[in-house]
């Protein structure tokens, strides 16, 4: 079924369409290897570069396929690195040396990583419950912030993120000292998509929790997709784990979103089957 899924064009066109001008990342276990290691990193500018990196899971299974909240744009420096890296060669090479040069960053989007089943499974369908309204809330609050555009995407397990895209954020930030002081870095554009997640959050009534996550009604929303990396699940993947999509929730499916839909929905098979692909993109609930 992997190989079906990311062999089909439409999906390839989606993750394009998405992922374009970020890096992306991914891993999975290695015979002889304890735990999941990165793997590689890559920057996706073109249909080209999607079907090298498709060709690159299909020689392995359970791979876990990320992309960063930040926007790039290499052209700035003149260089375009669609090499493939490992972790601490991107670290080395590709921050360090794009910082020395002027930056590379065109922006950032935030995202609201909202944890809604947690691990004891007796409490499993009151927490996604809760958490379905939580991730509404949080959706109803953010045009009170100047947001008329938002992406919930189904996390192919036990949560929702809910994607704020730059070009709603890029005025908020621009009225901000972290602008006037350090422009376009990726670490103030961190800190900046941080404070609006635990801004948006705390105004709905949420509190701080533990570690990098803001709690509202008890569910943990974590903020690390927006540190100066910025790595979260890329929409259209599969989870491993799960064998589910990280799918995109039109403005029907999200405002209907029920539990007992996440056998049903999110599967390969029910997603191929029963949700029309074509042309999917990210979905404003707005």
């Amino acid at each position: 079924m992997w190989s079906q899924w990311y062999g089909k064009p439409i999906v390839k066109f989606n993750i394009n369409y998405f992922a374009v001008h970020r890096e992306s990342a991914w891993r999975y276990k290695r015979p002889g290897d304890g735990d999941d290691l990165w793997l590689r990193s890559v920057l996706i500018y073109s249909m080209e570069d999607v079907e090298f990196i498709m060709n690159e899971f299909f020689k392995t299974k359970k791979t876990h396929f990320y992309v960063s909240t930040n926007r790039y744009d290499w052209r700035i420096t003149g260089r375009h690195p669609t090499r493939f890296v490992g972790q601490k060669e991107w670290r080395r090479d590709v921050f360090k040396n794009a910082e020395e040069e002027g930056g590379f960053v065109t922006g950032k989007d935030a995202v609201f990583e909202i944890d809604c089943a947690g691990h004891d499974k007796r409490a499993w369908l009151d927490d996604w419950e809760k958490g379905i309204r939580v991730s509404q809330d949080i959706v109803k609050a953010l045009p009170g912030h100047g947001i008329k555009k938002a992406w919930p995407v189904f996390s192919g397990s036990g949560g929702i993120h809910i994607w704020v895209p730059w070009d709603q954020l890029q005025p908020l930030y621009e009225d901000t000292t972290y602008f006037k002081e350090h422009g376009m870095d990726y670490a103030a554009l961190g800190e900046f998509a941080k404070e609006f997640v635990a801004e948006v959050v705390f105004g709905t009534g949420g509190e701080r929790g533990e570690r990098r996550q803001v709690n509202l009604d008890g569910i943990p929303v974590d903020v690390s997709p927006n540190t100066k990396r910025g790595l979260i699940r890329c929409p259209y993947s599969i989870h491993p784990k799960t064998e589910y999509v990280v799918l995109p929730l039109s403005k029907y499916d999200f405002w209907n979103l029920k539990p007992e839909h996440i056998d049903k929905k999110f599967s390969i098979k029910s997603v191929l089957r029963n949700i029309g692909l074509k042309n999917r993109g990210m979905l404003n609930v707005l």
